[in-house]
């Protein structure tokens, strides 16, 4: 079997007096949709940014493709291939449609033009609404912004945050399709989501968290008939 291309080993984070991480450690392969799964409050967004290094771990390692994560360091992370599209999407909301893609990408030129083609191409609403402020958006259409920045440096490996929060079922079925997609495109995804019989049925393997710790994993087929993830996800929409 090849290396992880992410792995967490016993990280543990704080903030002040709180434990938000507790000696997590998880795997994601190459190619792989993983997710993982929790309450509010049980550290996900935490581990995605601790992933993306953005936290600087109390105790543990994070890797990526075999070197260690730069705590502090998002850009250098980023321009190792991972990105993340942070739950509330965060985009530039004064800023057009195409300046915000543009600030995806560390290329100019002929490039940089292929990849909004491409952009356009996945996403045709945006190709649409291109000259428009972003802030203006709907909320399926700022989430679809939020993914196609993130895919205009050709990532190996993305992190999603929530990405159905608030989001119409209709527009959920495409953002799931379109990571499902990206798997078949060799992109690897890492996704937080509090919908978790959606996840399950579209990641090949799962971790549920629960109060900054690893309660359950394995392949998503048989945590969604396990005993604890059947008493878990019945409280799920």
């Amino acid at each position: 079997m090849s290396e992880p291309l992410i792995r967490v080993a016993g990280v543990t984070v704080r903030y002040g007096a709180v434990t938000a991480l507790r000696d997590v450690s998880i795997e994601v392969n190459p190619g792989e949709i993983v997710a993982v799964l929790g309450p509010n409050g049980a550290g996900k967004s935490t581990l995605m940014r601790t992933i993306a290094g953005v936290h600087k771990p109390t105790a543990g390692q994070v890797h990526l493709a075999g070197a260690p994560v730069e705590s502090g360091s998002p850009e250098r992370v980023a321009r190792r291939g991972l990105r993340l599209v942070p739950e509330g999407r965060q985009i530039f909301g004064p800023m057009t449609v195409e300046e915000n893609l543009r600030m995806g990408s560390p290329d100019s030129g002929a490039a940089l033009h292929d990849q909004l083609d491409r952009a356009y191409e996945r996403f045709p609403i945006l190709g649409e609404r291109r000259r428009q402020a972003a802030g203006t958006l709907s909320g399926g259409e700022q989430q679809m912004l939020a993914i196609a920045r993130a895919l205009m440096a050709a990532p190996r490996v993305i992190l999603y945050d929530e990405p159905s929060l608030g989001l119409a079922p209709r527009i959920v079925d495409q953002i799931f399709e379109l990571i499902v997609g990206l798997r078949d495109e060799g992109v690897t995804s890492v996704v937080v989501e509090q919908n978790a019989r959606r996840a399950l049925a579209m990641s090949d393997r799962a971790y549920l968290l629960a109060a900054g710790s690893v309660k359950a994993s394995g392949r998503s087929a048989e945590m969604a008939e396990s005993d604890i993830a059947g008493h878990y996800f019945g409280t799920q929409r």
